[in-house]
């Protein structure tokens, strides 16, 4: 018996590709044990090929050990990637030492130094993740916050270069949102176990960002 069946899969952009980019946040239990399991065999059934971004360094501005807890990762849930079509696994670590990132990230920290609207979008990011953490410390951790952001948003400018439906199980990436364009095209957002909040802009948000 199938157990991705009572999968909800939203928007159909993704039938346009051939290549399934999973986005794991690591450390997050719909990337984990059964709910993991569920996406994989969605994938398996409906892409020809599959990269597997293990945002694990990215995660050093939420706390020490990200690239160790990226490494155990990768081990626990090995299984599960060799279900996966023709996957190629790609960590953090790649995108920030691609040629391109520095250009890129500067990019992005003068975007959001000279456009009202990407900053905007980013600081009620970083106010609703911090307010969401309950993390002390307010201004340091809305710092990080942002920081996190900014440096994502110049990779994932990297990553789009390879056509793909970029999977994940929580709200739509802000990157998906501002850099792929046609609002999120090929973003798919797989729901299992726990609703969650997408984020949609506007528009015009969306026409002045990009």
């Amino acid at each position: 018996m199938s157990i991705s069946n009572n999968l909800k899969i939203r928007g159909a952009s993704w039938k346009k590709y051939d290549t399934a980019r999973l986005q794991i946040s690591v450390g997050q239990p719909y990337h984990e044990g059964t709910d993991f399991a569920k996406t994989v065999e969605w994938v398996a059934a409906n892409f020809k090929r599959s990269i597997v971004c293990v945002n694990d360094t990215l995660q050093r501005y939420n706390g020490p050990g990200a690239g160790e807890a990226g490494k155990n990762w990768i081990e626990r849930n090995n299984n599960e990637i060799r279900k996966l079509p023709d996957a190629e696994i790609i960590r953090w670590d790649y995108w920030l030492n691609h040629a391109d990132f520095p250009a890129l990230h500067a990019e992005v920290k003068n975007k959001y130094e000279k456009n009202l609207i990407f900053r905007k979008v980013i600081d009620e990011e970083c106010i609703s993740f911090v307010t969401r953490q309950k993390s002390a410390g307010m201004g340091a951790a809305l710092e990080r916050s942002k920081a996190y952001l900014l440096e994502e948003c110049a990779a994932f400018q990297i990553m789009f270069r390879i056509p793909a439906a970029d999977i994940y199980p929580g709200s739509t990436l802000i990157p998906c949102q501002i850099f792929k364009g046609e609002a999120g095209k090929g973003f798919t957002r797989v729901e299992l176990s726990r609703p969650s909040e997408k984020r949609q802009f506007s528009r015009y948000a969306m026409e002045t960002l990009t």
